[in-house]
């Protein structure tokens, strides 16, 4: 039987270090957070490596220096109100949750959100509100709701829809990936107090593009 404490240990030190993850709050989450309980059965040998992870309906799990990367420059605080598009199976959830005051996931697929509220419920999750539904867009309320930190867990093809952006408070950051084609790019949108926008490409890989997204949807600059 694998030893997953030593294995989350190598994965810290081999590859989230090494690609620049050296928040030691994120890290110190990590390294107590079994990652191997929200991987399907029959990859759950794989929890651990530098690999994304197949789930159902042809998505999948971010592999975890990708996760911890967006994580880190999303610079999250304890009083932030947070927003992740794509629940998957939870274990960015809960990492999200662990790092903020609130957090609201959205996810798409019905069988792929019971498993995550399945996962979840095991860690007894005081802040996270679970909502089955398109977020692509974003979180539609009335009145409206607004968020300190967004991330996006799929890639959008074209650009960030500004329907999402408008959903960003004032020194707010989010996160997502662009791209028609692999590679994605990994974009950070910052929003100044007085609401400027500004744009950082973070580096390139391949994510699972979000379902339901109209490509006419474009944020210029």
């Amino acid at each position: 039987m694998q030893n997953f404490l030593q294995a989350r240990q190598n994965m810290i030190d081999s590859q989230l270090k090494t690609w620049g993850v050296l928040n030691s709050t994120l890290l110190e989450l990590i390294r107590h957070t079994p990652r191997e309980k929200f991987v399907p059965n029959p990859y759950v040998q794989l929890a651990y490596a530098d690999t994304d992870i197949p789930l159902s309906h042809h998505q999948k799990m971010l592999a975890p220096k990708t996760l911890a990367r967006a994580i880190q420059a999303l610079d999250l605080h304890p009083l932030d109100q947070v927003l992740e598009i794509g629940t998957g199976l939870g274990y960015s959830t809960l990492l999200l949750s662990r790092l903020s005051k609130k957090l609201t996931s959205i996810e798409i697929i019905p069988d792929i959100f019971e498993q995550a509220k399945k996962n979840l419920s095991a860690f007894s999750p005081h802040n996270i509100d679970l909502i089955l539904g398109d977020g692509a867009q974003g979180y539609f309320t009335t009145p409206a709701k607004t968020f300190d930190k967004i991330f996006v867990s799929g890639s959008y093809p074209d650009s960030i829809p500004t329907a999402l952006i408008n959903q960003l408070n004032p020194a707010g950051k989010l996160f997502a990936f662009v791209g028609k084609t692999a590679p994605h790019e990994a974009i950070l949108l910052s929003k100044s107090s007085e609401g400027t926008l500004s744009q950082q490409s973070l580096f390139e890989t391949v994510v699972t593009p979000l379902m339901n997204v109209p490509e006419q949807n474009r944020f210029e600059f």
